[in-house]
């Protein structure tokens, strides 16, 4: 039988073993090195399900963010997990961003985004008293997930299809398919790196991508209380 290592248990590695579970192909192993899973930043982030307004049309990544961002509501609807529908907002401040809204809009029908509209002032004031601007694209189907719940999912998921997960199993050393951890050594067909903002340490110990390294940022979020803001508001990007 063909077993496939994961190492990672976060969103993307979890969501790997769960199809590969799905698909039945083989036994699927992941290794966390912590505790448990959603310790960094699967656990820890905005939670927003974009649009994919901005997008480059025709782009990969355009199709998988559109299609992804269907798939993902249906999913939480499907397994009841928190998601606010709160829709998104890119609020032209000054008239010479005005352009910059035709831009997205034309961008995103491009995309297949639906539902895309630019509202005015009135409409804006409409949907957010504490928002100004003269004008706002409106995407009715960016939403916000509870991240953390969101991973409970697809974890329970993943090991309702046989994907056993080795918590605690830090990752020392690779040399092929046989991986050497903080817990003893195991040995796969395949090793899917899903590490995360350690991926580049996963990869140099295969050999790969040693000129390559991530360097992370950490972003801090503030909490306003007794407000009244029910979309996900943006300013105009720079699309140079």
């Amino acid at each position: 039988m063909t077993h496939y290592v994961v190492i990672g248990g976060g969103i993307i590695g979890s969501a790997i073993a769960r199809e590969l579970g799905l698909r039945g192909t083989g036994k699927v192993t992941v290794l966390e090195k912590e505790s448990s899973v959603g310790r960094h930043a699967s656990g820890r982030n905005s939670g927003v399900i974009h649009s994919g307004i901005n997008q480059k049309p025709g782009s990969v990544k355009a199709r998988m963010c559109v299609e992804g961002n269907r798939r993902l509501r249906e999913y939480c609807v499907k397994h009841a997990v928190p998601m606010q529908e709160c829709g998104t907002l890119v609020v032209a401040r000054q008239e010479s961003e005005l352009p910059v809204l035709d831009k997205l809009l034309a961008m995103g029908r491009e995309c297949g985004v639906p539902g895309l509209t630019i509202i005015g002032n009135s409409e804006l004031k409409e949907r957010e008293p504490l928002a100004n601007g003269k004008a706002a694209l409106f995407s009715p189907t960016g939403a916000v997930v509870d991240s953390p719940a969101l991973l409970k999912a697809v974890v329970a998921d993943a090991q309702a299809q046989g994907v056993r997960y080795r918590y605690v199993h830090r990752v020392n050393g690779i040399k092929g398919t046989n991986i050497s951890t903080t817990q003893g050594d195991i040995n796969g067909d395949y090793v899917i790196n899903c590490a995360g903002l350690y991926a580049d340490k996963v990869a140099h110990m295969m050999g790969l991508g040693r000129e390559y390294r991530i360097i992370p940022f950490r972003g801090e979020y503030m909490e306003v209380k007794n407000t009244d803001i029910r979309s996900m508001i943006y300013q105009t990007p720079d699309l140079r």
